[in-house]
């Protein structure tokens, strides 16, 4: 896949930030940063595609009610999340 959009079925609007112009000049690397929807309704065919991609990183930016209600099927191995602006409760 070298486009810049992936074509997924259960993964919406996942996309390769690659050849976006950095501030210094240069360009973001192909296959280095994407970014997409949530993988609730990944398929098996999605989930096969995710992980050739060898990503190794990802952030989690839903608040937590919205990782409840969709629950990912896919993750990275190393998954980073917030809490959406809130303070954690003790």
């Amino acid at each position: 896949m070298t486009e810049r959009i992936y074509t997924l079925q259960g993964v919406r609007n996942f996309r390769d930030f690659g050849g976006y112009a950095s501030r210094h000049g240069g360009q973001v690397k192909r296959g280095r940063l994407f970014r997409s929807g949530h993988y609730a309704e990944a398929t098996e065919e999605d989930l096969r595609a995710l992980g050739a991609l060898g990503i190794h990183l990802q952030a989690d930016l839903r608040r937590p009610d919205e990782r409840e209600r969709n629950v990912a099927r896919w993750s990275a191995p190393n998954t980073l999340t917030h809490d959406g602006g809130r303070e954690h409760e003790a």
